[in-house]
């Protein structure tokens, strides 16, 4: 015999099931951190509201030692979303750069 669902069950079950995995975006910009124009507005509203419903996401964005045209260096250990420095790495583009790696969570988004 078949069983039929309410549509609100089928809704559901289909939301549930349709987690896409680890979403990440690598920006140059992001939310109030680091933002010229509405790239980085649209990253952090995006990033945000795909976290709200449910899904796993992170973002990955250069860190500046300014805000504005003001030269802050460290500011970023003072955000109160409690960003931590982890450690520096070494990338290799055109010659070798050590950067810092730095962590935080902002509303479910890593």
């Amino acid at each position: 015999m078949l069983k039929i669902q309410a549509p609100v069950s089928i809704a559901k079950q289909i939301f549930e099931t349709n987690i896409l995995g680890p979403i990440v975006f690598c920006t140059p910009e992001v939310g109030t951190w680091s933002t010229v124009g509405g790239l980085g507005v649209m990253v952090d509203e995006l990033s945000l509201q795909l976290a709200s419903l449910g899904q796993n996401v992170i973002v990955i964005s250069p860190y500046y030692d300014r805000i504005g045209t003001k030269k802050m260096p460290g500011w970023l250990s003072l955000d109160p979303h409690g960003f931590k420095y982890i450690d520096n790495i070494k990338v290799v583009a055109d010659k070798e750069y050590e950067i810092g790696v730095h962590e935080g969570t902002v509303g479910n988004v890593l």
